[in-house]
């Protein structure tokens, strides 16, 4: 989902309007598919140490997107979202596997 994000300053505006509707449609299907699998969807804001690594996966994500979005806008170079996109998807993948060992490791205590 971030990827989208950052990648959607790169397009047109009816590309960047249906990019953000695919994404917040997308949301509620993916709680729906953890609560089916699992039996429940796990906010990631929530207390504990998991809740540093959200904000480190956040920080890095929004400096993404505003980054793309900035040289996208002022400059009128879509590449840096070109760029970022495959590195803020990394990051979200990474950075999930991270939250949930920490998760983990807090509900064994």
């Amino acid at each position: 989902m971030m990827g989208g994000l950052v990648l959607a300053p790169a397009l047109p505006s009816a590309g960047r309007i249906a990019m953000f509707a695919a994404l917040l449609c997308a949301m509620p299907l993916i709680m729906r598919s953890d609560r089916k699998r699992s039996g429940m969807f796990i906010n990631g804001y929530r207390r504990g140490k998991t809740l540093y690594v959200t904000f480190v996966m956040l920080a890095l994500e929004m400096s993404f997107i505003l980054s793309s979005a900035h040289r996208a806008t002022e400059f009128g170079d879509p590449r840096m979202a070109f760029l970022l996109a495959p590195v803020a998807v990394a990051v979200g993948w990474i950075g999930s596997l991270i939250w949930q060992r920490v998760f983990i490791a807090e509900m064994e205590r």
